[in-house]
C-alpha cells in the first residue's frame, strides 16, 4: 500500500516538474543534446510534450489505486496492481522515447 502511494506521488511529482520545465535534465534526449541546441529550445514547449501524457499516466494509476483499496474483488485488485505496473514501465518510456525537435523552438 504504502509503495503504490510512493510510486504514483512520485510520478505526479514529475510530471508537474516535466510541465513547468524544470525537471529536463532527467530527459535522456534533453541532456545529451549540445548546449547550443538547447539555448534555441523553449524549455516550457519541451517539457509539456513529455509531462502531459504522463500526468494522464497518473491519472489512470490513481484510478486503478482507488480500484485496489476500494473494490471487494480480489480479481479486479489483481487487475489493477498490474495495469498500475505496466504504467509505471509506460510513463518511464514516454520520457525515453519522446523526440525533441525542432518544433520546440523559442
Amino acid at each position: 500500500m504504502i509503495g503504490s502511494i510512493v510510486v504514483v506521488a512520485l510520478m505526479t511529482v514529475l510530471s508537474i516538474l516535466l510541465i513547468s520545465g524544470k525537471a529536463l535534465n532527467m530527459v535522456p534526449g534533453y541532456r545529451s543534446l549540445p548546449d547550443k541546441v538547447k539555448k534555441t529550445l523553449d524549455p516550457k514547449k519541451v517539457g509539456r510534450k513529455l509531462g502531459i501524457p504522463m500526468l494522464i499516466v497518473d491519472i489512470v494509476m490513481v484510478i486503478f489505486f482507488l480500484i485496489v483499496f476500494l473494490s471487494d474483488s480480489e480479481k479486479l485488485q489483481g487487475y489493477a496492481v498490474y495495469g498500475m505496473m505496466f504504467l509505471v514501465v509506460v510513463s518511464l518510456a514516454i520520457i525515453d522515447m519522446v523526440n525533441i525537435t525542432g518544433k520546440d523552438k523559442k
